[in-house]
Parts: C-alpha cells; sequence; structure tokens
C-alpha cells in the first residue's frame, strides 16, 4: 500500500482499529515528506549494508561454530544499542516529565505534535523488549528447574535447547513482546482519549438536554418579575427525568478567600442524582450520597475540596456567602458546610472555588431567578421530537444544549481521527510483522533442525513427543513473551498516556486525566497469539508428519 493510502486510511479511524466510510483525505505530499523518505531510505540501506558485511565475515566453519555456541548472553554490540535505546526512551520521559508537551496548540488553535516525543513511548517498548531477550535463557532456565522433577523427555529437551541456543527463538521473543505491548499501549492510549474525550463534553453538558425557558414578564407580581414556567410542560414522552439547576457568582466570607466571585450551583437534590452524570473520582462518595448530605438541613453546602483545605475549614461549620440581589446590593447568606468535592459537572476549578447548595434555600433567600432545566431522555429518543413537544405545550425554549452534540463535536477535529489512526495502524503493522515473524521461524526452525530431529526420531523419541517438543519450545516462548509484553505495555500505558492531555485555557483540563488500561482489547491481542500459536502447531504437525528419516538423517546439512 502506498504511503498516500496509508495516509487517508488514518483520516478514516473513528477509534482504536475502527475506520469509518469517508471521503478520502487530500493527502499533499511536500518537500518535507520527501526529506523523511530519503533518510528512511538511507537508513534501511545502511542496515542492510552493515548486515551484508557482517554476514560475509562468517565462512561455513564460524557459521556453525556460533550457530552451536549462540548462548553466549552478552555481545558488546548489542548491549551498546540496547542501552543507547534505552537511554534515549528515558531521556525522553524525562523531557515530558519537565513540561515538553507531547501535543501543543498552536495560535490558530491546531494541534501541532512532537513525532520524535511521540516515538518515545514506542522506543521505550523495544528498549525493554531488547533487554528481555536477553534474559531468555535465564527465565527459561529458571522454568526449567521448576519443572524437572515432573517433566518428560520432550518438555526437558525443549528446555534445553531453548537455554542452549537461544539465538533462534530472541527474534521470535521479541516480536511477541513489542506487539502485545505496542498493542496494549496503543489501545489503551486510544481508549483513553476517547474516555477523557466524551467526559469533558459530559462533564460540561452532564444532562441529555439542558433547557432555558423563555419567561414572561409580570409587572404586577409582588415577588417576582417573571413567571415561573410550568415544569409539567416539559413532561413529554421521550423525558424520563427532569431537575432544575441556577448558577450562582457568590463572595465567601472568609479572609483568605479570593476576592473574585466564587461558582454556586443550585440543584434540587431529590432529582438531581436521576439526571446528571457522575464519575466516580470527583469526591470520596458518589452523587447520591452527595444529595443525601444536602438533604439534612435546607442551608446545607458541598463546597470544594481545595476551598476548604486553604481556608482550614472542615464539614460542620458555618460560612456566609454574599450575593448580588436585584438593585440591593450584595446579600450574606449562611450555610452549613456537610461535605467536599474535588469536582462537580459544570463547576471549574480553574475559575475558583465553588459550592453547591439547595436551589429552593437559594430562592427563599435571594428570590426566584431564571433557571436552567437538565432532562434525562429515554434511548433513542431525538431532540427535535422532544423540543416539538414542549413547544405544543405552549413553552418557548430559547436556549438548548444537546450532550450528544457536544460529545461528538470532537469527532469532527481532524487531529483526533490522526491520532487515533496513527495508534492503530502502528498496531496493524507490529501485528502483521509477529504474524508472518512467527511462521517464517516455524519454518526455518523446522528446516534447519532436520538434522537433529531425524536423529532424536532415529534413537527412539516418537513422533507425538517430537511434535510436543517443538510445540513446547513455541509455547515457552510465546506465554514468556505474553507476560513480558503485557507487563511492559500497561506499564508504558500508565507512564506515557497522562502526556497525551491537552493542557491550555482553551479546553481546560478539568475533568481529571484518567489512564484507562484496554483489558478487553488486550485479551483479543492475546486471542490473536493463541490462534497464531494453534496455527503454528498444525504446520509443525505437518512437516512431522510428511518428515522422511532417509532424507533427515545424512552426514552435514543441506544448504
Amino acid at each position: 500500500m502506498r504511503g498516500d493510502g496509508l495516509a487517508q486510511l488514518i483520516g478514516r479511524a473513528v477509534g482504536f482499529v475502527q475506520f469509518a466510510v469517508r471521503p478520502p483525505l487530500p493527502v499533499y505530499m511536500g518537500g518535507q515528506t520527501l526529506q523523511y523518505a530519503a533518510i528512511v531510505i538511507g537508513l534501511a540501506a545502511v542496515c542492510a549494508v552493515v548486515s551484508a558485511l557482517r554476514a560475509s565475515r562468517h565462512s561455513v566453519v564460524t557459521y556453525d561454530r556460533a550457530a552451536v555456541r549462540s548462548d553466549r548472553l552478552v555481545q558488546a554490540s548489542g548491549l551498546i544499542f540496547d542501552a543507547a535505546l534505552l537511554v534515549v526512551a528515558a531521556y525522553g520521559y524525562y523531557s515530558l516529565k519537565q513540561g515538553t508537551p507531547l501535543i501543543q496548540v498552536g495560535e490558530a488553535g491546531e494541534f501541532l505534535v512532537d513525532p520524535v516525543l511521540l516515538l518515545v513511548p514506542s522506543m521505550f517498548i523495544c528498549a525493554l523488549a531488547l533487554v528481555f531477550r536477553r534474559l531468555l535463557p535465564l527465565l527459561v532456565a529458571l522454568v526449567g528447574v521448576c519443572v524437572a522433577p515432573v517433566a518428560d523427555a520432550a518438555t526437558l529437551l525443549a528446555i534445553r535447547q531453548i537455554y542452549r541456543a537461544p539465538a533462534g527463538y530472541r527474534a521470535l521473543v521479541f516480536l511477541v513482546v513489542v506487539t502485545l505491548g505496542l498493542g496494549i499501549f496503543s489501545a489503551s492510549a486510544a481508549r483513553t482519549l476517547e474516555t477523557n474525550y466524551v467526559d469533558r463534553a459530559k462533564y460540561s453538558t452532564p444532562a441529555d438536554l439542558q433547557l432555558v425557558e423563555n419567561w414572561q414578564f409580570d409587572p404586577d407580581s409582588p415577588t417576582s418579575a417573571f413567571l415561573e414556567p410550568p415544569l409539567s410542560a416539559l413532561q413529554v414522552p421521550g423525558v424520563q427525568s427532569l431537575t432544575r439547576t441556577q448558577l450562582y457568582t457568590g463572595k465567601p466570607s472568609v479572609s483568605r478567600a479570593s476576592m473574585e466571585g466564587a461558582q454556586v450551583l443550585g440543584v434540587d437534590r431529590g432529582s438531581f442524582g436521576r439526571v446528571s452524570w457522575w464519575r466516580g473520582d470527583f469526591a470520596r462518595f458518589p452523587l447520591g450520597k452527595a444529595m443525601n448530605l444536602l438533604a439534612t438541613s435546607d442551608n446545607a453546602l458541598l463546597a470544594s475540596s481545595a476551598f476548604l483545605e486553604q481556608n482550614q475549614l472542615r464539614p460542620g461549620d458555618l460560612i456566609q456567602l454574599s450575593f448580588m440581589a436585584g438593585g440591593m446590593g450584595l446579600q450574606p447568606v449562611e450555610f452549613r458546610i456537610v461535605g467536599s468535592v474535588d469536582y462537580f459537572p459544570t463547576l471549574y476549578p480553574e475559575r475558583g472555588p465553588f459550592f453547591i447548595a439547595n436551589l429552593d434555600y437559594l430562592h427563599d433567600q435571594l428570590g426566584l431567578g431564571i433557571y436552567t432545566v437538565w432532562l434525562s431522555l429515554e434511548p433513542g429518543v431525538r431532540t427535535p421530537r422532544v423540543l416539538d413537544s414542549i413547544a405544543a405545550n405552549g413553552v418557548e425554549i430559547i436556549q438548548v444544549q444537546d450532550q450528544r452534540v457536544v460529545v461528538n463535536l470532537p469527532r469532527l477535529d481532524p487531529q483526533r481521527p490522526g491520532i487515533l489512526g496513527l495508534l492503530s495502524l502502528a498496531y496493524i503493522v507490529a501485528a502483521l510483522l509477529t504474524v508472518f515473524g512467527f511462521f517464517l521461524h516455524t519454518l526455518l526452525s523446522y528446516q534447519q533442525r532436520t538434522l537433529q530431529l531425524g536423529v532424536l526420531r532415529t534413537l527412539g523419541l516418537p513422533s507425538g513427543g517430537l511434535a510436543r517438543m517443538l510445540l513446547l519450545e513455541q509455547l515457552c516462548v510465546v506465554v514468556l513473551g505474553v507476560i513480558a509484553g503485557t507487563v511492559f505495555g500497561v506499564v508504558t500505558s500508565w507512564l506515557f498516556i497522562p502526556f497525551l492531555q491537552i493542557d491550555v485555557d482553551r479546553l481546560g483540563t478539568t475533568p481529571p486525566f484518567v489512564v484507562e488500561t484496554a483489558w478487553g482489547d488486550a485479551r483479543w491481542i492475546c486471542l490473536v497469539l493463541a490462534l497464531m500459536l494453534g496455527a503454528g502447531a498444525l504446520v509443525i504437525l505437518g512437516l512431522i508428519r510428511h518428515m522422511k528419516l532417509s532424507q533427515a538423517i545424512q552426514l552435514g546439512e543441506r544448504v
């Protein structure tokens, strides 16, 4: 597939290894693209020449000697390369830790991705895989010590083969570790980005539908200048629950508080929990308990944890908040603190302290005001249908916020499918290389060991034992690679995924970025590896069944 085709495939990504049917993106290949292509071609040529020069130094005798004595654990050149790659990955992590952003926002609002830093997680996984493959003989030897008392001849032969000649298995275990580690990291990064995109949208719009009604002016009313529309008019087909909220600006009466106003959200404690979205890390208790705390008294108040810590307050303390009440100036209202929350939907710590109070109590103290109605809709109900039904009841809606629209809006950003498509494509390429490498390793290993297998068969090892020995070799390598790849992928996810968060005022950092490990995708990856191992077993059984001892046992090896 050509490079422009891969770029268009990346543009179709809607999730991890999920692609939609979209018009192809226009791909422009400029001078910088050609420069990168020239660099890649040059590196590939250098690697090919270096490999050819290394191979040309061997004769048949030295090659056979190296193959027999390939159990040397340390090679100076290999160790230097492994250490250098690990140092580069560690420096990249250090740069990110010091504040160098992985993704920046330009002056025009576009996302700018540093391609060098974007490669750091992959380099980190590759460096760990290179170190692990050097430890393979020791790990296999440890497995052999554990199973030696109960192992049969085929099992011991398989373990000793890996321990004494690990060079033939290091490439396979490297591919398995890199594929699984990169797959878990890519899936976790994609799932984390997707989840946090949605969570950020739901934090700003916690209900399925948020409406502001048109309040009619009533000059004859002694208590309010507006007539409150009936809430019953909003109870139309398709609406499950509704609740009222109103955002105020209040000034805390504590010396250490900021002179700027604080956010005060008035809620209906009885219905708010049935409508609003909530995430478990917003407070030390669920949303239902938060509403129960507000029900302890009319003047109950939930405060932000940072505000209580800053002003050395605790639940049970009294506090006054001053509000602007018409032309009467600041009007103080007394509250009793009943609990604290770290975050609360629609309230942003970046804008200062925030509080949650009972809306009816605020109306009693400050007078009735225009509030926002949050609605919870039945699954599959469309917003235009609900709005038409409300309009038929004689209620005019002047402001609408649809959670589904807010959630889907970031998906129109071209940078989002770019990141998800790049992660998906990286995993697909790694998986294909692993599958190809596994079958190539199986065939080459069998051809190179035809003489050995023939001798073992002649010495009395049955065909079943011979097949079991080869399968145990593959199984041992793949299982160790799966364990290492899973650990490396999870560790890399927890180290590097937090740097994918975009920290800018335009988008904010609330709610906090939560890393989500894609265990479901990891199970699918392991299933693919299991199927690959099963297919390899069938290939081995077929080769052994058709093996002829007269061709296998001969002086020397076939070239």
